[in-house]
């Protein structure tokens, strides 16, 4: 069947986009598109009409026509004292120059309210007086825009009721992710933010095994899905801070895969493993390994855990070999006892330019890309704890890095 004004069709929209040496990309699930009504970006709407299951059209974004605009008028200089969010956990966040926050924690703007989640970058703190760019963030930005035919079937009747319009959907955390050209952002700003709220032994809080997997069903799948993109034939694997499951494409033809992670019974569990080595990262960052022992190193739904983050990525690229692939991968839960407190402070797409940014901080590592993925529906399936509550799949991030000479 092929798509016209009359039927539904699923499409998996990608919005590719580069900006501070980063290249960017946000998939995205559209579920039901509906070409009666529904609006579209550009021509996109227009060029599917026709397609069937398997096809795919692209087309460019333009800022003033299709993206926003910059506006220079968006640049606010406030007083600093304006800058008011409210405590969490008894910390008040900071001003970073660099970081995006929510709108609300501005007072005393114009149809902005405490609960306005709109974000806004801020870009310098003299002080006395804050300059904040309440621009979109991917105001000013060229992407690229592919959408896929996943499904198409018969309309079977018009209710009426709601649309989608697909681009403010896609557009909902795009940009947030991305760095400032020629400007670190220092997001660790002070000495509590790579404190956790449970500074216990690790080895205590990990000592049973938890055998469940972090994120659901389709997620793993688009996780392997990413590893069979990026991981070479016949790699030397480590899987930094394993668990029971390293989410590696079934049938891939990798090399030997060592996994390092808290708890023994864990990694026993996991038939992925040729080796294991049982070790606390945040007790001691050192890698037990050579220098140049592995062509990929892979960390999934744990980045959020390291205490000392920086130097466990100097200890990554320090064992992984030229024109190995980094792959750090995670989702939008956690154990909030052993996470960092910057993690929960951060959007879901800053955490992106929070890695990314460590891998630019860290010599040896270059090729930095972000992905998201989002908006996959969750498979049925009676082990989820969180199904049939969620429909939509836990959202994947990731962030990867090529080794190359320091």
């Amino acid at each position: 069947m092929r798509i016209d004004r009359d039927c539904n069709a699923d499409l998996l929209f990608e919005l590719c986009y580069e900006a501070a040496g980063r290249r960017h990309t946000v998939r995205q699930f559209g579920r039901k598109a509906n070409f009666w009504r529904d609006i579209f970006p550009a021509d996109l709407g227009q060029r599917l009409l026709g397609l069937t299951t398997g096809q795919s059209v692209e087309v460019s974004l333009v800022p003033g026509r299709d993206l926003p605009a910059r506006d220079p008028a968006k640049l606010l200089t406030l007083e600093r004292r304006r800058f008011a969010p409210r405590p969490v956990d008894g910390r008040r966040l900071p001003p970073v120059p660099g970081r995006f926050y929510p709108q609300g924690v501005l007072e005393g703007l114009a149809g902005v309210y405490p609960s306005t989640r709109t974000p806004f970058r801020l870009l310098a703190d003299d002080g006395a007086s804050l300059v904040c760019d309440c621009n979109h963030p991917l105001a000013g930005i060229e992407a690229q825009l592919t959408a896929t035919v996943l499904d198409v079937r018969e309309k079977l009747c018009e209710t009426g009721g709601s649309l989608h319009v697909w681009l403010e959907e896609l557009l909902d955390g795009p940009g947030i992710e991305m760095g400032l050209t020629g400007q670190a952002v220092r997001f660790v700003a002070e000495p509590g933010d790579l404190s956790r709220p449970d500074e216990g032994a690790d080895t205590a809080f990990y000592a049973a095994p938890r055998l469940v997997p972090h994120i659901d069903a389709k997620a793993r799948e688009r996780l392997a899905a990413l590893y069979a993109t990026r991981l070479s034939p016949g790699a030397a694997v480590l899987d930094l801070m394993a668990s029971h499951l390293s989410h590696l494409p079934p049938e891939f033809p990798l090399g030997p895969v060592t996994g390092l992670g808290l708890n023994a019974g864990e990694l026993a569990a996991n038939p992925a493993l040729a080796e294991r080595v049982v070790a606390d990262l945040n007790a001691d960052p050192t890698l037990p390994f050579p220098d140049a022992a592995f062509t990929a190193v892979i960390c999934a739904m744990s980045v959020e855990y390291l205490a000392a983050p920086a130097a466990v990525l100097a200890e990554t690229a320090r064992v992984l070999a030229p024109g190995g692939v980094l792959a750090i991968s995670f989702s939008n839960r956690w154990f909030p006892q052993k996470a960092v407190r910057l993690w929960s402070e951060l959007h879901e797409f800053e955490r992106l330019g929070f890695v990314a940014g460590l891998l630019e901080a860290t010599p040896g590592f270059g090729e930095i890309e972000t992905l998201a993925e989002r908006g996959w529906p969750r498979p049925a399936d009676a082990r989820d704890r969180f199904w049939p509550l969620h429909q939509q799949s836990d959202p994947l991030y990731a962030v990867t890095a090529r080794r190359v000479a320091p």
